[in-house]
């Protein structure tokens, strides 16, 4: 699979390909130019790479944030929770808007130095867009601070001291302390001599404020490369050495992508693929077996639980299945089997609930026909003359027959009826005349529809 490797800074775009025929090429850029993913994106279109080219990209501190942190002795597997804590107190967005990788080292169980890389999501998912649009696949992005610390490490071992380099395009200080990098920073470079002493000027400052903010640094080490253009005097400050522009090499970015370096596992990856997920897996393998097995014992237990239970039902079925029939034989002699058994029980609990009902109307005293007669015999405190012949009762009407002396006598009879059923029945009545002052009536009451 082809490859290329692209470095992307404020001051200039490098790329360099082990596999296509291109040659190492440095772009430069105005650092006052904020559109280098434009650049980027304008670049990858000139080159018309072969499809499904991966590319390995190289950030510098423009787009990748560094935090150090000193904390007492932690185990990794603890680490990875605090660090969120620690970021959020320092990270003006919140942490879920960043990608972030680190590294760390344990110090005599003394204390765990960690170095944080950082970088915005939305830039990550604009550099792939801008590979998408190429039809070239990002594999890596990588950080310039971290690959230049690696690359610090190819030659010595670092102490407590700061760590100068430099190209013609930047000046990076590293600091390192019991030789972890704890702070990066850069000074970009011009061929301007008034720019230079500028330049010194601004490094001596900013070494003059590492050394006060941390005492233990005892060291001012020079990369062999800036040693050709800068040295340390007696008052341990950078100086210039040669007024010969050729001695600063063009580009440290050269030396990056040569040798074992740029392949060294403790290189930060801030690109979250699919396949560091797996690295991550693998680093984790006899947990997830540990998991797997526990998971595996347990489903067994629980086949095995509830066979044991099933055995146990059945059995407990088999018990209760004996004694129903027994209490069926014993309470229902008439059931020829115990299944029509819950039928006899419903009819014969039907029966009883009806005789209830029946024996309860004689507890109330609801005797219709009583009460009927009851409230008709009133009637002839108010009317003297009234006779009753017939009284018949049914679900669907009353019908009352008798006789009154005269006419005065029927009209008291009937209005005192009206307001006896006026409010849920209607009244019919007939009557006749048959001599001797008597007058036959008939009457008909029923419910209101």
């Amino acid at each position: 699979m082809q490859s290329l490797n692209i470095v992307l800074t404020k001051s200039y775009i490098f790329y360099k390909s082990p596999d296509l025929s291109l040659d190492e090429t440095i772009l430069e850029i105005n650092p006052s130019d904020s559109g280098i993913i434009e650049h980027f994106s304008e670049l990858l279109t000139e080159l018309g790479l072969p499809r499904d080219t991966t590319l390995n990209l190289v950030l510098d501190r423009s787009f990748i944030s560094y935090f150090y942190f000193n904390l007492p002795p932690i185990s990794r597997r603890k680490l990875d929770k605090i660090l969120q804590y620690e970021l959020a107190e320092v990270l003006i967005d919140e942490l879920d808007q960043y990608f972030y990788d680190y590294q760390f080292s344990n110090l005599d169980e003394e204390e765990t130095q960690i170095g944080i890389f950082l970088i915005k999501k939305e830039l990550v998912n604009q550099l792939i867009q801008i590979g998408k649009s190429c039809n070239l696949e990002i594999r890596t992005i990588l950080s310039l601070d971290n690959l230049l610390d690696i690359k610090m490490r190819e030659y010595y071992t670092p102490g407590n001291e700061i760590v100068v380099t430099g190209d013609r395009y930047d000046t990076n200080l590293i600091v390192y302390k019991h030789g972890f990098a704890t702070g990066f920073s850069n000074q970009s470079t011009t061929d301007s001599e008034e720019v230079t002493e500028s330049l010194l000027k601004d490094l001596n400052w900013r070494i003059k404020a590492i050394e006060l903010n941390n005492n233990e640094i005892s060291t001012i080490r020079l990369s062999d490369e800036t040693k050709t253009f800068l040295d340390v005097d007696e008052n341990r400050e950078l100086v210039t050495k040669s007024e010969d522009k050729n001695g600063v090499p063009t580009s440290q970015c050269s030396t990056l992508f040569n040798g074992s370096q740029y392949s060294r596992a403790k290189q930060i990856n801030l690109l979250k693929s699919n396949f560091f997920i797996l690295q991550e897996v693998k680093k984790h393998f006899k947990k997830i077996v540990l998991l797997a097995g526990l998971l595996a014992v347990g489903g067994l237990f629980f086949v095995i639980s509830s066979i044991y239970q099933g055995v146990q039902n059945k059995d407990r079925h088999s018990q209760l299945e004996s004694v129903y029939k027994e209490t069926v034989k014993k309470y229902l002699p008439e059931s020829p089997n115990a299944d029509n058994a819950p039928e006899i029980l419903r009819k014969k609990v039907g029966g009883l609930k009806t005789q209830r009902q029946e024996n309860e109307k004689f507890v109330k005293r609801e005797y219709k026909i009583s009460s009927q007669l009851n409230d008709i015999s009133r009637l002839k405190s108010q009317v003297t003359s009234l006779t009753l012949a017939r009284f018949f009762l049914t679900e669907q009407a009353i019908r009352i027959q008798g006789e009154v002396s005269t006419f005065a006598e029927y009209d008291k009879m009937k209005n005192s009826l009206q307001t006896m059923y006026a409010k849920d029945f209607q009244l019919r009545f007939n009557q006749k005349s048959s001599g001797e002052d008597k007058i036959n009536f008939t009457v008909t009451i029923r419910p209101k529809k």
